[in-house]
């Protein structure tokens, strides 16, 4: 679809979006230039007319879990990027105690919300955030973002990135890892070219 002469604002230091009919920029759909009060510029999102490059994927492997949490492996386009901690699996849907259906689902941005927020504020976060990467599509679910964490305490559903502590079922380094995963999956994810394909190998 095409955002022409319009814009989206978030926040503060929130998310610009606005159309350029006639931009000449053609290497990936998408025009980004940065403000000094932190938002984004997007000229010509209108894809259509571009020559849409194949999709980005991103493959998580769950491959161990307890009962109260899940590690896994995040590769992008088969590249090993870091691990990943989700809540546990269950048969029936525990709110905020259970992890995301297997499958595969695509990852947008949701400028909106208490993380989208918090994320343009914080030290750590403000100088690339754009908006939080949202899985899409989820039977049963909403508002699956990637964000930083530590442990099953501080996820409902949602994938925390870092490194597998494997002395226990925690992820550390998680705020480095999420600048650099980040800054990896942004452009595609703005572009519409990011999904992720879950797989359960831990049962």
């Amino acid at each position: 679809n095409t955002l022409e002469n319009s814009f989206i604002n978030v926040g503060d230091n929130g998310v610009r979006i606005k159309n350029v009919k006639d931009s000449t920029h053609v290497s990936s759909g998408v025009d980004i230039q940065r403000y000094s009060d932190n938002q984004l510029i997007v000229t010509d999102f209108d894809i259509s007319k571009k020559k849409i490059k194949n999709k980005d994927v991103l493959r998580l492997d769950r491959f161990r879990s307890d009962n109260k949490t899940t590690i896994s492996k995040l590769y992008l386009n088969d590249k090993f990027l870091c691990h990943i901690l989700e809540d546990a699996y269950n048969p029936t849907k525990i709110k905020g105690r259970t992890r995301i259906p297997s499958g595969e689902y695509d990852i947008g941005l949701r400028l909106e919300g208490g993380f989208n927020a918090r994320y343009s504020r914080d030290k750590r976060f403000k100088d690339f955030h754009l908006g939080m990467l949202e899985l899409k599509g989820i039977p049963q679910y909403k508002y699956i973002l990637i964000h930083v964490g530590n442990d099953h305490k501080d996820t409902e559903g949602c994938l925390l990135v870092g490194e597998w502590d494997e002395k226990t079922m925690t992820v550390i380094k998680s705020s480095v890892t999420y600048k650099r995963v980040y800054n990896l999956l942004i452009e595609s994810a703005i572009n519409g070219n990011l999904s992720i394909n879950i797989e359960d190998n831990d049962r």
